[in-house]
């Protein structure tokens, strides 16, 4: 049950980051570095999120994946946060 959760849990924020990424950036609202830094751990959680049953089964760097992946998430998610309230400060003066 947990692996099966771990792995929608990962897929779907996986997907939801790479949406959030690509349409921040194609409508200016973040920079690149930000874009490329979701695109990355999106595809980190992803790589985690398919290789689960290895993962799960298995001690190993492939764990390690996963951390990284949701790490940068940590920061991209802050990140993202303090744009959009600098850009909704900005629209209202």
């Amino acid at each position: 049950m947990h692996g099966a959760l771990f792995t929608l849990n990962g897929t779907f924020l996986a997907l939801a980051m790479l949406g959030l990424s690509i349409g921040g950036l194609r409508a200016g609202l973040i920079r690149s570095w930000h874009g490329t830094w979701g695109l990355v751990s999106a595809a980190l959680m992803f790589g985690s999120a398919t290789l689960a049953p290895l993962v799960i089964d298995h001690e190993g760097p492939l764990g390690l994946l996963g951390l990284l992946g949701w790490l940068m998430w940590v920061v991209w998610i802050i990140t993202y946060g303090i744009t959009l309230i600098r850009l909704n400060r900005d629209q209202a003066r």
